[in-house]
């Protein structure tokens, strides 16, 4: 691979010789010297093919065509700038596009939630077949059924995601909010930083006076009691 002009040039030479050893056994035949280097041609199969043959055994034939393609290419790119630059800019957009798929697809399906016991987490669906409603909505109702009969389940929570508007009037703004049941934070095995968790019966006091704000990473949530 590396040395490839040397390689080709002692290729020659080693031919050759064979050759004028096949010319001289033909000369001492009798032949004369233009038959005889014919006829030493003809029992060598041909001097190309020869070449092509050894160079196959010697080297890595798949990786030695890639490199005449690559050179080839190159040289048509710079043929034709206009069409390079097209073709850079829309490999780079379906480079880019499919990095940014990856790390969705990644986030979502492939890489786990950064809670413990991830694996052990699972989201409950009210399925209302007659409707075609695969994933509806529970009621607290359901929640306070399903945490008392269900042993399969270690914890049992329930949480409804909303926005929320924060902050003095002059500086109020919008941030993402869940209302929540007692166990919320237990089952994603979160523990509390500083304060406590409310109780079942404070979940229908009508207020938010007992909230928590929890923050990882960047994001920063309101988590409030939910009512029923």
């Amino acid at each position: 691979m590396f040395n490839k002009q040397r390689n080709d040039r002692e290729l020659e030479e080693e031919i050759e010789t064979h050759v004028q050893m096949h010319i001289e056994d033909n000369l001492q035949l009798g032949m004369t010297p233009e038959e005889a280097r014919r006829q030493a041609m003809i029992k060598l199969g041909g001097i190309e093919s020869t070449k092509e043959a050894y160079r196959d055994q010697r080297g890595l034939p798949v990786l030695d065509s890639l490199l005449q393609d690559i050179r080839y290419g190159a040289r048509m790119l710079r043929k034709n700038p206009g069409f390079t630059a097209v073709a850079v800019l829309t490999l780079a957009i379906c480079i880019g596009a499919n990095l940014a798929i990856f790390a969705v697809m990644d986030a979502i399906l492939v890489r786990s939630l950064p809670l413990s016991h991830a694996d052990r987490l699972v989201v409950i669906h009210n399925a209302y077949p007659a409707s075609g409603v695969e994933r509806g909505q529970a009621t607290v109702s359901d929640y306070f059924e399903r945490r008392g009969s269900i042993d399969a389940l270690g914890s049992l929570s329930m949480f409804q995601e909303g926005t929320c508007i924060v902050g003095e009037r002059d500086a109020a703004r919008w941030i993402k909010g869940a209302a929540i049941t007692p166990e919320f934070f237990q089952t994603l095995g979160i523990a509390l930083v500083k304060g406590a968790t409310f109780t079942d019966a404070e979940m229908n006091n009508g207020g938010h006076d007992q909230v928590a704000i929890h923050q990882s990473t960047n994001v920063l949530g309101w988590i409030f009691p939910l009512e029923f």
